[in-house]
């Protein structure tokens, strides 16, 4: 499914001293070698996804955790 982290962008420490970074994507990205696979496995396991996007650079999806995170996986 997953095999490697993309990138990761995580403030631990005091919120309000977080820049104000909003880049229109999730900081953190997930890679994956077979994007259709881990669309089906997370969708399957009841994930809230949404649709996969195919850009002439990769495809990718979003998905939401139980807080509404959301986290890019793309195929590299």
């Amino acid at each position: 499914m997953i095999n490697k982290i993309g990138k990761i962008t995580i403030y631990v420490n005091n919120q309000e001293e977080a820049p104000n970074a909003n880049l229109g994507h999730p900081s953190i990205i997930l890679s994956t070698n077979d994007i259709d696979a881990t669309y089906k496995e997370l969708k399957d396991n009841g994930v809230k996804v949404t649709d996969i996007m195919k850009m002439p650079y990769g495809s990718m999806f979003t998905f939401h955790d139980q807080d509404e995170n959301s986290y890019l996986v793309r195929q590299d």
